[in-house]
């Protein structure tokens, strides 16, 4: 039998290898976006916040983010730019109903089968932000958002005590909550005005290949962008990936696909650090890999 058995592991193992193609990792490049408000001219000096919400505490109540050329006023009916901040009450939700069937040995040394109950839920506090430019009448831009806080009860004997219980533990754990939502709300609203009226720090975040047995060359392209993410990067791997092709063709002389996708991949994140968005685009869709990029900030937002 092993003699017959190792052939066959043999082959497969050589046929996993050819067909395992490049290998990926992430590279992240930060850049300056401008601000994504473009209508901001020099009739705009002044901007406000107004609050409605209960127990906002001190991180909104003296909100003054710096944002020049913008000028904090505590006059929100006459601000150029009106920041209306609402933060709902915080509340707590319970989920699904958990049962758990346990089999015990009971003090007649019989098994005797019991049941408890467990309720999830979370504390949710919910906000919305509306940026409105009172000069030309328009709206910014809106946010509508929670923060949540999960919990749990204790298991219980029956469906309605651990009602209770979920109900006790929120009770406990809601004053904490509500504080670490508020703490959250100012951080996204803080990112949220960086992004709309000044000049900020965004970051992208690549996977392209590092390594394939068949082309060393994508390894050299990496360590370039991994360690130059910039724009005279992007240019020396740029070059590497054009030398390389996307026509490859395997030992058999069919298309080698996942190699002409890993030069695909690398293609798209050289363009767009180079600015040539319709040559990122064409060789991000050439590329064919679901999650490879995303956008991230140097914040707990996602803005």
């Amino acid at each position: 039998m092993k003699s017959f058995l190792l052939p066959f592991i043999a082959s497969a193992l050589v046929f996993l290898t050819a067909c395992s193609g490049p290998s990926y990792k992430p590279f992240n490049y930060q850049y300056q976006a401008p601000a994504e408000y473009q209508d901001l001219g020099p009739e705009h000096r002044t901007i406000a916040i107004k609050l409605s919400g209960e127990e906002l505490g001190r991180p909104l109540t003296e909100f003054k983010h710096p944002l020049a050329p913008l000028q904090w006023t505590d006059q929100y009916q006459q601000a150029d730019i009106l920041v209306s901040l609402s933060v709902e009450d915080t509340k707590v939700y319970k989920d699904v109903l958990n049962e758990n069937v346990d089999e015990i040995i009971n003090s007649n040394g019989k098994k005797e089968r019991t049941t408890t109950y467990v309720y999830p839920g979370v504390i949710q506090t919910a906000f919305n932000v509306s940026i409105t430019d009172t000069k030309l009448n328009k709206s910014v831009t809106q946010l509508d958002t929670k923060y949540e806080t999960p919990v749990s009860g204790s298991p219980q004997r029956s469906e309605s005590a651990a009602e209770s219980s979920l109900a006790l533990t929120a009770r406990v754990k809601k004053p904490d909550s509500r504080k670490d939502a508020l703490a959250s709300i100012h951080s996204q609203l803080t990112r949220l005005l960086e992004v709309m009226f000044t000049e900020h720090t965004k970051e992208m975040r690549f996977e392209i290949p590092h390594a394939d047995e068949d082309e060393p060359r994508l390894a050299n392209a990496f360590a370039i962008l991994n360690t130059k993410p910039n724009k005279e990067g992007a240019r020396e791997a740029l070059a590497i990936y054009q030398a390389i092709g996307t026509q490859n063709k395997d030992k058999d002389g069919n298309d080698n696909k996942a190699l002409n996708q890993g030069v695909h991949a690398g293609l798209a994140a050289c363009y767009y650090i180079l600015g040539d968005l319709s040559a990122y685009e064409k060789h991000f869709a050439l590329a064919e890999r679901d999650s490879w990029i995303k956008t991230s900030v140097t914040t707990s937002s996602d803005f």
